[in-house]
């Protein structure tokens, strides 16, 4: 998984986008145990995964209004957690067996 391709809607082609780093950064930041932050981190997103959801799910994670609609921010951890755990971050991917 150290590269992503996206699709494009209506077969205007395929976008790739090497990943290796933010999955270096994801597992570091899954190993970190800091409860020292008030800040939880998630999952980081590269470019590439979040065109993929937005042409899937038509979620744009990019959107200022995006944190505004919960029920969209839930459907994305969810969509993050069965289809790129690897992007998981804050100490949480253990229950995914990553």
């Amino acid at each position: 998984m150290s590269a992503i391709k996206a699709g494009v809607k209506e077969g205007r082609g395929v976008a790739t986008q090497n990943v290796q780093d933010y999955l270096d950064y994801a597992q570091d930041m899954r190993q970190v145990s800091n409860g020292n932050t008030t800040m939880k981190s998630f999952a980081i997103i590269p470019d590439i995964v979040a065109i993929d959801i937005y042409t899937k799910y038509n979620i744009d994670v990019h959107s200022a209004d995006f944190i505004k609609y919960p029920a969209q921010v839930e459907k994305l951890k969810r969509i993050i957690r069965e289809e790129y755990p690897k992007l998981l971050t804050g100490g949480i991917s253990n229950r995914f067996k990553i």
